[in-house]
């Protein structure tokens, strides 16, 4: 390589490989630090340049001219305003998104996957338990008292539990024996306006729970003694067509909620993240939840987010049972936003029981897992502190229904033998085809 006379001079470091490709690429040392340059770089072609997906995640026309940039140390400075040429880049890229779903950058790759530190764990993904057909997963058979005992962090790690340290901000992917990403600590963008935002979500879902009487039937069940109200696309439990669910006298303040701009970034943050680290199951989401809204009319909760349906945990000290959600999609994503007040290091870990994990899970930050085959619960979090928390999924009902083409499994039958016949063959692969849906990290870091 030659340098130009006027430049300070060089030297040429060894050769190193990017992981998972074959290029080498050639390092120069210099003897002025550059990083101001570089920074300033950034910082203008974050300016000028589309939202990243995964910097900011869209919820909107109407929010996008309060976009900002992502750098990874934040400025002293006050943003300045969007001017009106980079108002409608946004607005289009929102519109864009809102019709075709998040498509991660070259750039998003690299932040995200390329720069990430994988957790290696030994378990299998197509050992999960599936039931026949893999639209449901088997339920946790075990008793009461075992599923409902809180557990302290150090109980766990006496128990043999593997510690995850996690800053809650940088992405790491979970893969199993074989390479394959079931699950990933999504994280948050470094973008100070995200916390703001997050802040903001908690404060809402908060206020809203206080001011809110709640039926013990919706205080205590299964995953938890805390009030949690479901919303959106349901299917299931003898019910012979999807259609919204009704909250009945929680209308007014679920219908707020999902209002609530904030909210709406973080619900479209998970989604960007879903396309990021499972862009082949992202696209199988999209495909059935697309044909439903083509022949139904019926939306998701989000335009920002392909989830269909979303639970509202109100707290004020979320601590989930150990549990399965097993009418969700089997090897399909569950997104996990943990909210509050409370040191991530002392509790509000996520269990994640089959692999005998802990992980730290700072309030802000997004993590995603396979929730109908993998047992997951809470540490709790300390006295005086609160946390809420606010997921987002879909029912393996859905994805049966579409795929009989919009029939239940009785209609099917009876209407068309000998397509109920050829699904019902179908059935016997599809775990393993689900499962082979998951990515693994040479694959994801092909596209850059």
């Amino acid at each position: 390589m030659q340098v130009s006379s006027c430049s300070p001079s060089y030297t040429m470091a060894p050769q190193w490989k990017v992981r998972g490709r074959s290029q080498e690429v050639s390092v120069l040392r210099s003897q002025f630090n550059i990083a101001p340059l570089v920074q300033r770089a950034v910082e203008l072609d974050d300016t000028t340049a589309a939202v990243d997906d995964l910097e900011i995640a869209t919820h909107g026309v109407a929010a996008a001219a309060r976009v900002s940039k992502r750098p990874r140390t934040p400025s002293p400075e006050p943003q300045k305003p969007q001017s009106h040429r980079n108002k409608k880049r946004a607005a289009k890229r929102a519109a864009k998104i809102a019709k075709e779903g998040h498509a991660p950058t070259e750039r998003t790759i690299f932040e995200h996957v390329q720069l990430s530190t994988p957790v290696e764990t030994t378990l299998h993904a197509e050992s999960l338990p599936s039931a026949l057909g893999a639209y449901s997963a088997l339920r946790l058979r075990e008793s009461a008292e075992v599923r409902e005992k809180e557990y302290s962090l150090k109980e766990l790690l006496n128990g043999g539990f593997r510690l995850v340290e996690w800053d809650g901000i940088d992405p790491r992917p979970l893969v199993d024996d074989r390479g394959l990403i079931y699950a990933v600590l999504a994280g948050r963008p470094y973008d100070s306006s995200y916390a703001k935002d997050a802040t903001i979500s908690y404060e809402a879902i908060r206020q809203a729970g206080e001011r809110t009487a709640f039926h013990h039937s919706e205080t205590k069940h299964r995953r938890g003694n805390f009030p949690a109200l479901a919303v959106g696309i349901s299917y299931g439990n003898g019910q012979g067509f999807v259609k919204r669910l009704n909250l009945g006298v929680h209308t007014d303040m679920m219908d707020d909620i999902l209002k609530n701009d904030s909210i709406k970034r973080m619900a479209a943050y998970a989604d960007s993240a879903f396309s990021v680290w499972a862009p082949r199951l992202y696209r199988h989401y999209r495909m059935h939840m697309e044909k439903l809204e083509g022949r139904t009319g019926i939306t998701c909760n989000f335009v920002g987010s392909i989830f269909a349906c979303a639970t509202i945990n109100f707290g004020p000290r979320v601590c989930t049972f150990k549990h399965r959600d097993s009418l969700n999609l089997p090897f399909g994503w569950c997104a996990i936003l943990a909210l509050g007040k409370f040191d991530p290091t002392l509790g509000g870990h996520l269990i994640l029981w089959d692999t005998k994990t802990v992980i730290e899970f700072p309030p802000g930050s997004t993590i995603l897992i396979p929730s109908a085959t993998m047992s997951h619960s809470n540490v709790p979090v300390q006295e005086r502190e609160s946390r809420v928390s606010f997921t987002q999924y879909t029912a393996g009902g859905i994805f049966r229904y579409v795929d009989n083409d919009f029939r239940t499994e009785k209609e099917f039958e009876a209407e068309d033998k000998n397509g109920y016949e050829a699904m019902c063959e179908l059935k016997k692969t599809r775990w393993k085809m689900g499962v082979s849906l998951f990515s693994s990290m040479d694959e994801l870091l092909e596209s850059i």
